[in-house]
């Protein structure tokens, strides 16, 4: 069964300009973002660190996928923390040709994205979240179907 590491990411450090949101000297002082929510910086928060990581198993016409994908936890601008987030996705397809020995190209594919029903980490904006690292949505089921002529 392969292993599939999609994408990891872990920062040292990270420069932001700062964008004269908040007072804090002068407007092009650069300040450490790494690890911050950066309410004030231009950009989006920087956790220190963020993978995806996935498993993949095939056999015939039958492709199953599980996908874990990690938020690591970071510092609010305004005072404490915000938690790590850490979700698994899961989706099979079937191939139906390949199952009936014809030469269909129709694929159905049934999956879940968060399974285990994650909440996001509390954050003091509005919404209670941070939108540009996590999903409030909670679990989502979905099927498709994929026809090639």
């Amino acid at each position: 069964m392969p292993f599939r590491l999609r994408s990891a990411d872990h920062r040292r450090s990270h420069g932001r300009t700062h964008s004269g949101l908040e007072p804090r000297g002068p407007p092009h002082e650069r300040n450490d973002a790494l690890g911050k929510l950066n309410r004030a910086n231009v950009g989006a928060p920087n956790q220190r660190f963020r993978a995806a990581g996935g498993v993949n198993w095939t056999r015939g016409g039958l492709d199953v996928d599980a996908l874990v994908r990690h938020v690591g936890s970071y510092d609010d601008d305004a005072g404490g923390g915000i938690g790590s987030f850490t979700t698994l996705d899961l989706a099979v397809a079937w191939a139906l040709g390949a199952r009936s020995g014809r030469d269909l190209h129709t694929t159905l594919t049934l999956g879940a994205a968060n399974v285990l029903d994650e909440d996001p980490p509390h954050v003091e904006i509005a919404g209670s979240y941070d939108p540009r690292s996590a999903d409030p949505r909670g679990r989502r089921l979905f099927l498709s179907v994929r026809f090639e002529l």
